[in-house]
């Protein structure tokens, strides 16, 4: 349920924050080199007065021409590999993408867990390849898409959080967007939650990323109030708190304008 009534203007601070904590995502294979080094220029420089945005997200395919477009800049190229969307490549399979990613410049790697694997039983097997994977990161970021929307249960969903979490990732993310429901307050209460409880034990700050289906300031707002009412403000940082979407970045623009 939204924090805000119908019609009500979201406040300008929350949406210059989250312009500031956007990923946006340009993970359609039929994406040119020049949509990406536009988006690029446009990510570095969203309008006066406002913070470049986190980063721009690509497939492998397109890694190079987004760090060569990001250069000199804040913000970040996160690559999709390691067997995105469906999250199912074996250890071996994983492994060239994610290097090159990282070899070529990549400042961030978003992977999928392997949720077919966890809930047939074969926790294991989902584990060891995120940590393989977190081995290879040679200090990058790695961000864990655990596909909330198909782990079912809040308590799936927590279970795979401490999993990713414990294996290696430096975040947690909920949906590639590609499977139904994507990010949702029913979704991302349980992440949060293992996050907060993470964080209570060990000190250690594990970020968190919403993404699938959130198109404009009212539903960025929402998550960005959940993250503060669990995890407290100091989370709502670039650092730690990341949205994602190929549509958001440009609706937030047109609700600041």
């Amino acid at each position: 349920m939204s924090m805000f009534m119908e019609g009500e203007d979201v406040p300008r601070d929350f949406l210059v924050v989250a312009i500031s904590c956007l990923d946006i995502a340009m993970l359609s294979e039929d994406v040119t080199e020049e949509q990406v080094r536009e988006k690029c220029e446009r990510a570095k420089n969203p309008g006066e007065g406002l913070r470049p945005a986190a980063g721009v997200a690509v497939l492998p395919a397109m890694v190079e021409v987004a760090v060569e477009a990001m250069k000199n800049s804040p913000v970040r190229t996160i690559v999709a590999a390691g067997g995105f969307p469906e999250g199912t490549l074996s250890i071996t399979r994983r492994q060239p993408e994610v290097k090159r990613a990282i070899r070529l410049g990549a400042d961030e790697i978003d992977t999928v867990f392997n949720w077919r694997a966890f809930l047939s039983g074969a926790e294991a097997q989902a584990w060891e390849e995120i940590a393989a994977t977190a081995k290879w990161m040679r200090g990058k970021k790695l961000k864990v898409i655990l596909e909330t929307g198909a782990l079912g249960t809040p308590e799936k969903i927590k279970e795979a959080t401490n999993l990713a979490i414990v294996a290696g990732a430096d975040f947690v993310k909920t949906s590639t967007g590609t499977v139904e429901p994507g990010a949702t307050e029913e979704t991302a209460r349980p992440m949060l939650e293992a996050v907060a409880e993470h964080h209570a034990k060990t000190g250690k700050m594990v970020g968190v990323k919403f993404s699938g289906g959130i198109t404009d300031g009212v539903e960025a707002m929402d998550f960005m109030s959940m993250v503060i009412g669990i995890l407290g403000l100091a989370f709502l940082s670039p650092h730690t708190f990341r949205l994602g979407s190929s549509s958001l970045f440009e609706n937030i623009l047109r609700e600041l304008e």
